[in-house]
């Protein structure tokens, strides 16, 4: 059972009230406790998981101190006196993981703070003068707390400029405090303030410049982060793809004295055949290892039986998540851990970017030494294609690029959105350079893939590369040193010289999963058509019935990625029709 918590917050008449009509505390469902009862909070918890209560507030989730990386265990008064002080933002200066927090503010109103990290969502309403808080969908469902109403525009959104998870969600009324957020009440006054942003750590006075200090306190932080995240968990079980990641995951747990077993997904082609590498890391870390192989499993086209806030993951990816889930729950397995993630903290940049990066931070001469043959020597192109690529980029810099993405493909054209959703990490600093812009979308990226509610198992599943002090350190180094000798990931690849095989450290080659998702897409690609064209995406007016048609009518395997996109849209309409 997952950790869950629902909190009420506001008038204490009116909190009070809404737990009268609800009879509560006495006629709670069964698992479900009292964590805090204040005039004008009350919070109730379910399943395992830490929490610490203070006079006037508490604190749900997983707190560790950030000096030790060790859990902090007591709710002490001075720790109370920091948060009272600081209105929280002390939990983020000082600490790290993966919690909540609602306190009161010693004048008739409260404060509800997020940490930084996407692993543990938040999600509030207001109802009846007072505002909900629940850490996930089914809570909301199972309290009978939730407004049943999908949002459309939310959904056009969505498929416009995919990935981007704001505070909007697929629910009307229903939004997601966003990682470092805190929000503020009192009486009618309502204020949301970004207490922890990217931009902060990407500043340029904070910049480690020199490759060898950048890889040696990579190195440090992921050995202390990444095994003080699994300290209270057993029966571990790692994905380990071969790749880097998930590599550097295993040697760190190794390094930490951690005991894990490992398992490895094998595709019927080359691309996604990493077994070679897989058991090499595996043979110096893990206790066992084993290996399991793509199968011709039908994808899922029925609607889920579990509703989510947004669409859940691809739908081509589901066979392999749940092959994974069973495979592992029938080992025992009490912990998944992944590597997934690790592109996005590792600055995993194809683009000109840190050419134009360094052009303005050191100069035209050391962009050209160096970082443009580094880039060139990554990407596989002469230097004056890398130079006329990295120009293009600083003209479209200079003249605004975009926030996000935009794809309309198959989308009624007056459907998708002109711009995307806000969010504080779309709004860079003056002078903010486009490298980094990148780095920070990736991180964005990664939000939704992480949510708990994408999984499909019940057991705890971990992100480790995602965690606070790993990415802060990593926005610290500049672009042009994660592309360094031509390497993607260059100063996590050497921060890990010595604890990994040398093969794996230097492959330039990365697992791919692309054979498997034609395939699978010329199976269901007829079932896939009926879903869409007579669907209610459709019917919303949101799909382009004769540009889709047009695709899926070709014959023998897609000339183009677009298939993926349609996967999208499949995810999205088995989630719209969820709510039917």
């Amino acid at each position: 059972m997952r950790p869950a918590f629902l909190a009420i917050a506001g008038p204490p008449a009116a909190v009070d009230a809404l737990c009268q009509a609800r009879q509560w505390p006495e006629s709670l469902p069964r698992g479900w406790e009292v964590l805090l009862r204040l005039p004008g909070l009350f919070m109730l918890r379910r399943g395992p998981g830490s929490s610490l209560v203070f006079r006037q507030g508490a604190i749900f989730g997983d707190l560790l101190d950030r000096a030790t990386a060790r859990p902090v265990r007591t709710a002490d008064a001075k720790l109370e006196q920091a948060i009272d002080g600081s209105r929280g933002a002390c939990l983020i200066e000082r600490h790290w993981g993966s919690w909540f927090a609602l306190f009161a503010d010693g004048a008739g109103g409260y404060w509800a703070l997020r940490d930084p990290s996407p692993f543990a969502p938040v999600y509030y309403r207001q109802v009846d003068g007072v505002s909900l808080y629940h850490s996930d969908l089914s809570t909301a469902l199972e309290l009978d707390v939730a407004l049943l109403q999908p949002d459309l525009r939310f959904l056009a959104c969505w498929l416009t400029y995919f990935h981007l998870r704001t505070e909007r969600t697929g629910l009307a009324e229903t939004r997601e405090l966003l990682p470092g957020t805190r929000r503020c009440v009192r009486g009618t006054g309502v204020s949301l303030d970004t207490l922890w942003s990217p931009w902060r750590f990407a500043a340029a006075d904070r910049q480690i410049r020199d490759f060898g200090e950048a890889a040696q306190r990579l190195r440090a932080e992921a050995l202390q982060t990444i095994p003080a995240q699994v300290q209270d968990h057993h029966d571990l079980l790692l994905e380990l793809s071969g790749g880097l990641d998930s590599s550097i995951i295993a040697a760190a747990l190794k390094a930490g004295g951690v005991p894990f077993d490992s398992i490895n997904f094998v595709t019927r082609t080359a691309e996604g055949d990493e077994r070679r590498y897989a058991r090499a890391v595996a043979a110096e870390t893990s206790n066992t290892h084993c290996e399991i192989e793509e199968t011709d499993t039908p994808l899922d086209l029925c609607i889920p039986e579990r509703r989510r806030l947004r669409p859940g993951l691809n739908a081509v990816m589901t066979p392999l998540h749940s092959q994974f889930a069973a495979h592992g729950e029938a080992r025992g397995a009490q912990t998944f851990i992944t590597g997934a993630g690790g592109d996005n903290v590792f600055c995993y940049l194809t683009t000109a970017a840190p050419v134009v990066d360094a052009w303005r931070v050191l100069g035209p001469a050391a962009a050209l030494a160096q970082t443009l043959r580094d880039v060139s020597d990554l990407c596989g192109c002469t230097s004056w294609t890398t130079a006329r690529f990295a120009l293009r980029k600083a003209v479209r810099e200079f003249r605004g690029a975009p926030r996000w993405r935009r794809d309309t493909d198959f989308l009624m054209r007056d459907a998708a959105p002109s711009a995307p959703e806000p969010h504080p990490w779309l709004e860079p600093p003056r002078g903010a350079l486009p490298g980094t812009r990148e780095h920070v979308s990736a991180l964005l990226r990664i939000q939704h893939l992480v949510d708990p509610e994408s999984r499909l198992a019940n057991l705890p599943f971990l992100h480790p590369l995602i965690a606070q002090p790993l990415v802060e350190l990593c926005l610290q180094v500049p672009t042009w040193l994660w592309v360094r000798g031509g390497h993607n990931r260059a100063v996590a690849r050497a921060a890990f010289r010595g604890l990994l095989p040398k093969d794996v450290l230097d492959r330039r080659s990365k697992g791919r999963l692309q054979g498997m998702c034609v395939r699978a897409y010329l199976r269901h690609r007829s079932e896939i058509a009926d879903l869409l064209l007579g669907g209610l995406l459709r019917e919303a007016g949101l799909l382009d019935p004769t540009a889709l048609e047009a695709y899926l009518e070709n014959e023998g395997p897609p000339a183009d990625a677009r298939y993926f996109r349609i996967f999208e849209l499949v995810s999205a309409e088995l989630w719209l029709r969820s709510w039917r």
